[in-house]
């Protein structure tokens, strides 16, 4: 009766069960449960994620977020089917070296494609890696992450996600949580990443998600990895 009546006051003392999980964990599982009810991708999805053993098959897929000389990450992603194999970074990073820092991982282990987001630091890296030969033209991809989302182009009064951001992660907790199971590197930061952003409201009932500036405002690091 004692312990309950402390956890009741405790609960009541920290504003509800989710806060009281999250400060007071009696599991593993608990520990990175999230007392923001609204966060797109939940903890235990990706914990379970982390803990999965997959074979992955088919083709590499490199992911590449790109950042300059500031705070955030440079990083990339290396996935095969259903198992992301590593996610790799590199702090205060120049352009010549992002350049060929991102040539020789393509060399090196020739991926079928790599994605690369466009904006900002990322335009005139793909487009000095583009100039060098037709297999970096080939295999890169750039993303506008800021610009309409493909299901908002092909259905603009249906509601769904907003931009591209947006519509990459929806994408991504669908792959986290599909049937057959994938598998994440079991790391402690990237599962900080993939639980910070949560759902904005939105009047056309459009998902949103909030940006890496109303993230750092909260003292919450740019989901990079």
């Amino acid at each position: 009766p004692e312990q309950l009546c402390w956890r009741r006051a405790k609960i009541l003392a920290v504003g509800g069960h989710d806060a009281f999980r999250q400060e007071f964990p009696a599991t593993a599982e608990e520990a990175f449960v999230s007392a923001e009810k609204n966060n797109l991708i939940d903890a235990l999805t990706v914990l379970r994620a982390r803990k999965r053993k997959v074979q992955g098959g088919g083709p590499l897929i490199l992911g590449v977020d790109p950042a300059g000389s500031g705070g955030d990450r440079f990083a990339v992603a290396f996935r095969r089917g259903y198992r992301v194999e590593k996610v790799i970074y590199r702090d205060k990073i120049y352009t010549p070296e992002a350049i060929a820092w991102i040539r020789g991982l393509i060399d090196e282990f020739e991926p079928a494609r790599v994605f690369m987001d466009q904006g900002g630091l990322g335009a005139p890296i793909i487009s000095m890696l583009k100039a060098i030969g037709p297999r970096y033209r080939d295999t890169i991809i750039g993303i506008n992450f800021g610009a309409t989302s493909q299901a908002k182009k092909a259905y603009p009064k249906n509601a769904g996600p907003k931009r591209r951001r947006d519509e990459m992660w929806a994408r991504m907790k669908a792959w986290l949580k599909q049937e057959d199971g994938v598998q994440i590197p079991d790391d402690d930061a990237l599962q900080a990443d993939m639980t910070a952003p949560w759902i904005k409201n939105d009047l056309n009932n459009d998902l949103v998600l909030s940006t890496k500036e109303e993230m750092k405002a909260k003292s919450i690091r740019s989901p990079d990895l």
